[in-house]
């Protein structure tokens, strides 16, 4: 499997590239990396032309020298595919990377012919007992902090309360806390109207991290969408059975106009 660099925005961005025919481009979740999705290139290589990026701040490729919002990676997804000179694209993105996707084709239609989202993040939880207790003791440690001898404490309490939330900003170093932050606290609800490519919608019907009633809400806000629910599959199917996903996808690019 070949792998690459190219340089974008002075950020080196590193990728693996595989096959031939009808480009593929995938975009991998937080915490993954262009590994995660070794499996499937290596299931569909043969019929087409699978190109997965690290996103920057993950994988091999350079973190942001400043946090970064969803836009920045959206429009680093659009100057890859242009330094690519990628032509009508069929585009997956996975969680982080589904949230990234369907912002990029709300806005860029014409790069994308047809659209797979895996468990796309971008719709907030409703908040559990735990979040409620955090959101709560962080009202008034705001008001605290209003206060000029404890306002110094305040990053670092916050990191802490953060981290209590959420595993993934636990991992997270360097400009990438931040980042974490802006690109959680976004949803991408009104971009779903604007999607006009065909959409396909793969979500596990034991997903844990982003729940099974989400998937509906995608569907039925995309106008060309098609849902597929699996019920032994939770959030990840690439990494959990990819000899059964690598099916799935076949099926799913058979069918596509």
């Amino acid at each position: 499997m070949q792998e690459k660099q190219i340089l974008i925005d002075d950020l080196s961005i590193n990728y693996k590239i595989e096959g031939e025919g009808k480009p593929i481009l995938i975009l991998h979740g937080w915490g993954g990396s262009s590994d995660s999705w070794i499996k499937i290139i290596e299931g569909l290589k043969k019929d087409f032309l699978l190109i997965c990026p690290d996103l920057p701040g993950f994988g091999k490729s350079s973190f942001p020298k400043f946090p970064w919002e969803l836009d920045n990676y959206v429009f680093l997804v659009k100057k890859f595919i242009e330094a690519l000179n990628l032509k009508k694209i069929i585009l997956i993105g996975h969680s982080f990377g589904g949230k990234i996707a369907i912002k990029f084709v709300s806005l860029f239609p014409e790069y994308v012919e047809l659209l797979i989202l895996c468990a796309p993040s971008g719709m907030r939880k409703k908040s559990g007992f735990k979040q409620k207790v955090l959101l709560f003791f962080s009202f008034f440690g705001n008001l605290l902090f209003k206060i000029k001898f404890f306002s110094s404490f305040k990053g670092k309490a916050q990191d802490f309360f953060y981290s209590l939330i959420n595993s993934d900003y636990r991992k997270t170093k360097g400009t990438m806390r931040e980042t974490f932050k802006k690109i959680v606290s976004v949803e991408v609800l009104d971009e779903l109207p604007k999607i006009l490519p065909k959409t396909y919608i793969i979500w596990g019907g034991k997903d844990k991290i982003l729940p099974i009633e989400q998937a509906n809400f995608f569907a039925k806000n995309i106008k060309n969408a098609i849902l597929l629910t699996l019920p032994n599959f939770s959030h990840s199917p690439h990494l959990e059975k990819p000899k059964e996903f690598v099916g799935i996808l076949k099926k799913i690019l058979v069918q596509k106009p």
